[in-house]
């Protein structure tokens, strides 16, 4: 059987407007960053579709948490509670507790190449040990707009879905990752 790969993806905006549902699963929700935010609203909306849990996560942060930092120190840098969350292990803590979900985790920054990466890198860990993974990603247009991206791959199912892809092809691809995001999406000029 061939490795497969389903890509689902979830827009939001941030800062959000309204306590999320899950709320309640993580202290202080209100001080998650962008991502920490987006990769549990996207589970939470995402679950059912997402099917099983996976055996093994890829955080995949391709600017890490530049930007927080960055609004961290501009902000006279006071508060380390807030400044914690941005930190990548921690990052996906949060996920973690509003899954209810303890298992491998990988968090990766490479720039650009990130993603794409991610997606390799749990390519070569599917075995029957980690038969189900899942890579976790956020970009964002810069005006507040952001879109969290989930890939499923699995060794030992056939995935369904309209956004399903042979994950060979997927790792054969040698693009940079807005560019991967395009052709995956089929939005590929090229």
């Amino acid at each position: 059987m061939t490795p497969q790969l389903t890509h689902h993806r979830m827009s939001f905006s941030f800062p959000a407007q309204n306590e999320p549902v899950w709320a309640a699963k993580v202290d202080r929700w209100y001080q998650l960053d962008a991502c920490a935010y987006g990769l549990s609203q996207a589970w939470w909306q995402l679950k059912e579709s997402l099917g099983p849990r996976p055996a093994f996560l890829i955080l995949a942060s391709p600017g890490a948490s530049n930007e927080t930092d960055l609004a961290f120190a501009r902000s006279g840098a006071i508060s380390p509670s807030k400044f914690v969350h941005t930190l990548p292990n921690v990052r996906a803590s949060a996920l973690c507790q509003v899954m209810d979900w303890a298992g491998p985790m990988l968090c990766l920054q490479n720039g650009s190449r990130t993603l794409l990466g991610g997606i390799r890198e749990g390519a070569g860990l599917l075995s029957p040990q980690w038969p189900r993974i899942w890579v976790m990603s956020m970009t964002s247009d810069g005006a507040g707009h952001y879109e969290t991206h989930v890939f499923v791959l699995s060794a030992d199912e056939t995935l369904a879905g309209p956004a399903r892809f042979d994950l060979k092809q997927v790792i054969a691809q040698k693009s940079e990752d807005p560019y991967f995001i395009a052709w995956l999406t089929g939005k590929d000029s090229n």
